[in-house]
């Protein structure tokens, strides 16, 4: 819980009435690898702290297959919620990729902290926001040529290439490309 303190502090500092709200309507959760969090007919009315672990998000594409949307890594905002709205008509999936420790919060108590405390209104926002910028730069990286989207991610996305638990034919899902194309532009055998 103090990385999730950490976090929030960093935007606004948190008073001592609102970090009790927190430490008791958040729950702890700890899921395995490979568990699927958000299936495809679940409502994702909630918003989870990633205190440790990488998740998938996925979406079903127009030939039927899963393509990953956004990955998630420790320190990340995970707001299954946001990418529904502008998706609603596509079944999306958020997959554990190794073990994951989330603090997670529901969409009704989240709702009463921003009413109550409106400096939690601003961090709900700021997280908010920063879900939708990903989406914008998710969709700008879907039109560009493969080769571009390469460098586009390397740019805006350095971290996916440290992770070990995100492999390349991951990249390659999140890119819409093949693996073997996505190999053969990064320079190397597929992981």
């Amino acid at each position: 819980m103090e990385a999730w303190f950490t976090c929030l502090n960093q935007i606004i500092p948190l008073n001592d009435e609102l970090t009790a709200r927190l430490l008791r309507c958040m729950t702890l959760e700890r899921h395995l690898k490979n568990k699927a969090l958000l299936k495809q007919t679940d409502a994702g009315d909630w918003m989870a702290f990633v205190e440790s672990g990488t998740l998938e998000m996925a979406i079903e594409n127009s030939e039927g297959k899963e393509q990953i949307l956004r990955f998630y890594q420790t320190g990340d905002m995970l707001f299954p919620a946001a990418w529904w709205k502008p998706l609603s008509n596509r079944a999306i999936s958020l997959f554990t990729l190794t073990e994951t420790t989330l603090r997670k919060i529901r969409k009704t108590e989240l709702l009463l902290l921003c009413s109550k405390f409106p400096d939690f209104y601003e961090h709900y926002i700021h997280f908010l926001l920063n879900e939708y910028l990903h989406l914008v730069k998710y969709n700008f990286l879907q039109i560009e040529p493969a080769r571009v989207k390469l460098t586009m991610l390397k740019q805006d996305f350095t971290s996916l290439f440290e992770n070990r638990a995100i492999k390349d034919y991951h990249l390659a899902s999140y890119c819409g490309m093949d693996k073997v194309t996505f190999s053969r532009l990064r320079g190397g055998a597929a992981k």
